[in-house]
């Protein structure tokens, strides 16, 4: 019992192993990567925050283009005036479409939309693209929120009179971006985009944008298996050793009457003086065994994209 058990745990761990093989050698991979440059990583002012102070938009653009190399990530910040009015819904899927209309689906970056637009309350978003879905995936409030204490509030009627203020939210939102890239450990983490159906993880140090499901699933799966195996090995092995457990031994003594077992004479006499041994090899047993999962975000039918927003 023990040892079909312990076959059947094999095999089902092979079972797992299987599409992890496949998709370690087989996953298509949509990943673009960073291109290398910095040009097109700005600060787009739509809302003319920083008309009457254009040195200070031109020194924000120097910073993201900074920052852009060092994180090797496109950046992309949108100061969105009233012409991008739009209802929240909308706005996840209008960020993703900019983002690849700009620097290509499934390239490194991230894309802020600061909404500047009149609405009240004013609703941001923070997408996330390529390595980036990963490395902010749950992290992406955070960063928002950390530059709330910068931004005007949406009751503000007019954001050129705070424009300083603004200037001090994009630096935060930077500083956040730097900061928090370098938090990131890829372990076995996965982040799966339900509008492009693809999950986005890390495969021997290479980013995966791919509809090929992660190791990490397969591993998790394999897991729950093997525990499940061990727990009925074991339940075996314990209704096994309570069923057959083993007596004392008995003495073969109280078969025997002495009176009728007595022999005048004891002799031992060997036939022949040449004996022979022949081994009897032993029967060998074995056993088998082995060895032992974030997702959501807005995208649309481009690239695929993570990320989050709220009200200001």
């Amino acid at each position: 019992m023990r040892r079909f058990i312990s076959v059947a745990v094999t095999v089902l761990t092979l079972i797992f192993l299987l599409p992890l093989f496949a998709t370690t050698a087989f996953a298509d991979n949509s990943a673009q990567g960073w291109s290398g440059d910095t040009s097109k990583s700005e600060v787009r002012d739509d809302a003319g925050v920083f008309n009457s102070h254009p040195e200070t938009l031109e020194a924000l653009n120097k910073e993201v283009k900074e920052i852009s190399a060092r994180t090797q990530l496109n950046i992309y910040v949108m100061l969105a005036g009233p012409t991008y009015r739009m209802s929240d819904s909308d706005t996840p899927t209008f960020c993703g479409r900019a983002y690849d209309e700009w620097f290509g689906p499934d390239t490194d970056g991230v894309f802020f939309f600061i909404d500047m637009t009149g609405k009240k309350p004013a609703y941001d978003y923070i997408s996330t693209a390529g390595k980036a879905i990963m490395f902010f995936d749950g992290k992406t409030d955070d960063i928002r929120e950390a530059t709330y204490e910068y931004l005007p509030s949406s009751d503000e009627g007019n954001y050129a009179e705070h424009y300083y203020d603004v200037k001090q939210g994009v630096e935060c939102f930077l500083r956040e971006i730097e900061k928090r890239q370098g938090e990131f450990k890829s372990g076995l983490k996965y982040y799966y985009d339900k509008n492009t159906k693809k999950y986005i993880y890390y495969l021997n140090g290479e980013l995966k944008i791919s509809k090929h499901k992660p190791p990490a699933i397969y591993i998790k799966s394999l897991i729950f298996a093997l525990i499940g195996g061990a727990i009925v090995d074991l339940i075996a092995f314990l209704i096994g050793k309570r069923n057959y457990k083993f007596k004392s031994k008995t003495n073969p003594n109280i078969y025997l009457s002495k009176e009728e077992s007595r022999f005048s004479t004891n002799n031992d006499e060997l036939i022949r003086t040449n004996t022979s041994r022949t081994h009897i090899p032993q029967s060998s047993g074995g056993s088998g065994g082995g060895h032992r999962s974030y997702g959501g975000g807005g995208g649309f039918s481009g690239g695929s994209h993570g990320g989050s927003g709220g009200h200001r």
